[in-house]
């Protein structure tokens, strides 16, 4: 066991949908236990809720959403991103350098998700401990690809190892420019390479259970994988439908299975949910579907005097005894009382529903979604679907419903995750090396 040091005040700066803020909700309220001041940095959307958690909240700006349509669109670190992303991505990447760097001020340890890139510049000028911090893999390996790369066990340990480079290579070419600029001009520092930042030497907290993927052998001993950084009730002051509590407790001998997306961007929402429907009733389960995909980014409004009219809602609502259609449900209260799930492929989705034991249907539309997608797959407790059609949706429900091996080997995995304390790990491994981070 690693002991506390003195108090201090750590900063957490991450961007990206709410399952990549919830962990380090998580990671602070456990640290604040020891006496540390903890503050999150991450788009300002999220300030309420954060700071509903006592925990201290610095905006950075950025919207989500619109990250999140670019990456679906174009294929996330495509030529196509690459190029449609240009005017969006560079004209908020130097607002977030000032912001983010804004909201580092006064700290004493800094921890980053890699996606937003600029955290180790500052720890260089503050003179403070860096951490990077994910729910999924980032450090190079021979033994799988980047989770942002495609996912093949055809090429081998080569082409593993290199898709790690090529990732790292192709976010510091697209904004090195702009980083050597801000540390010549605003942090007084020379320009610097990425030889010179020497990423890897940089020690790594992993907020997923080794369970699901286990530390490769070539890993240093400064990347932890911790287990996941779970947030009970996140929303504190939510309370369930007494609607939806009828449909839980119906008597009905269908097996109920939770499906949602998140707040995907969906070319078409109401084909989705038509879909999503016919696959329900074709495998004679029932269904609690969160609705949050749509066909527009925040703040875009749907052009109802030309007809664009979003009827999602309505259809999901027409069938009262078999889908139960809601804005949104903490998972750590639903998914005990069901018996799968259905989802993106997020990483804090697939955590809620290996914590519960339940067997999974990952449908990947970016990122790392399709690593989660391929790991449940070889673990045997779940199915990765390419394409969402009714025929390939309704045979995975079956699937995960009715196989018992899937089913046995998924409450096994829920059982060990629980046993996990991720947060109070990860809180140890950074005591241990606090003095390597700096």
């Amino acid at each position: 066991h690693y002991k506390s040091p003195k108090p201090m005040h750590i900063t957490c700066l991450t961007i990206g949908s709410r399952g990549d803020v919830q962990p380090y909700i998580a990671l602070c309220k456990q640290l604040m236990l020891d006496g540390h001041k903890c503050c999150i940095a991450s788009h300002e959307e999220y300030k309420g809720w954060v700071e509903g958690h006592g925990i201290e909240f610095r905006s950075i700006g950025g919207d989500p959403g619109e990250l999140m349509k670019l990456c679906i669109d174009n294929n996330f670190l495509s030529v196509a991103f690459i190029r449609e992303g240009l005017s969006f991505f560079y004209g908020w990447f130097e607002i977030l350098l000032e912001t983010a760097w804004e909201a580092c001020q006064g700290t004493d340890l800094l921890i980053e998700s890699p996606s937003v890139m600029v955290g180790i510049h500052f720890a260089e000028k503050l003179g403070i401990p860096y951490f990077r911090s994910m729910p999924f893999p980032w450090s190079q390996t021979t033994r799988f690809p980047h989770p942002f790369a495609v996912q093949t066990t055809a090429v081998g340990r080569i082409y593993n190892d290199m898709t790690y480079s090529v990732i790292e290579m192709a976010l510091w070419a697209g904004t090195q420019r702009y980083i050597n600029r801000f540390r010549r001009t605003k942090l007084k520092l020379q320009s610097t390479t990425l030889d010179r930042l020497a990423l890897w030497r940089v020690p790594h907290i992993y907020s997923f259970s080794s369970t699901i993927v286990s530390p490769p052998r070539d890993w240093p001993d400064y990347v932890h994988v911790t287990g996941y950084w779970f947030l009970d009730n996140p929303y504190q002051s939510w309370k369930p439908d007494e609607a939806l509590v009828a449909f839980l407790k119906k008597e009905d001998q269908r097996p109920i299975v939770y499906i949602g997306f998140g707040s995907i961007i969906v070319p078409d929402p109401e084909a989705l949910s038509k879909t999503l429907i016919e696959a329900v009733i074709e495998a004679d389960v029932r269904a609690i579907i969160s609705k949050g995909w749509s066909a527009r980014s925040k703040g875009e409004t749907l052009n109802e005097a030309s007809g664009e009219v979003d009827k999602s809602n309505d259809i999901l609502n027409e069938y009262p005894g078999t889908i139960f259609n809601v804005s949104s449900v903490p998972h750590d209260w639903l998914f005990p009382q069901i018996q799968g799930v259905v989802h993106h492929g997020g990483a804090g989705t697939t955590a809620a529903g290996l914590r519960a034991g339940l067997p999974t249907v990952i449908k990947p539309f970016f990122g790392d979604q399709r690593f989660w997608g391929q790991r449940v797959e070889e673990l045997g407790i779940g199915v990765c679907i390419s394409k969402l059609t009714i025929n390939k949706l309704s045979d995975a429900l079956v699937s995960i419903t009715s196989s018992s091996s899937m089913i046995a080997r998924a409450k096994s995995i829920g059982e060990t995750i629980r046993a996990e304390n991720g947060v109070k790990t990860a809180v140890e491994c950074i005591y241990r090396e606090i003095g390597l981070a700096k």
